[in-house]
C-alpha cells in the first residue's frame, strides 16, 4: 500500500534528518547525492510494534523509492 509519494504530488520533499524514522537516517547518511535507492527497512528501524495511523500496521517492513536530489549547505 502506498501511503505517500512526492512523485505524485509533483514536487520534492525536503526534510531533516531529526524528523524521519531511524531507517530513513541511516540509508541517506550513506547515499550520494543524485543517487536513487531502493530501501527496505525492518519494523525496528521504523515504527515498531506501534505502527502509524491507519497505514502503518505494526511490526510491517517497509518498502521506499528515494532519490536524493540535494543536500543543503549549513549556513
Amino acid at each position: 500500500t502506498e501511503f505517500d509519494s512526492s512523485y505524485a504530488r509533483g514536487e520534492p520533499l525536503t526534510l531533516s534528518l531529526g524528523g524521519v524514522i531511524e531507517g530513513w537516517r541511516i540509508a541517506l547518511q550513506e547515499m550520494p547525492v543524485g543517487s536513487k535507492w531502493a530501501v527496505w527497512i525492518p519494523a525496528e528501524k521504523a515504527y515498531g510494534e506501534r505502527g502509524a495511523g491507519s497505514k502503518i500496521g505494526p511490526n510491517e517492513t517497509l518498502n521506499f523509492e528515494i532519490e536524493l536530489l540535494s543536500i543543503p549547505s549549513k549556513n
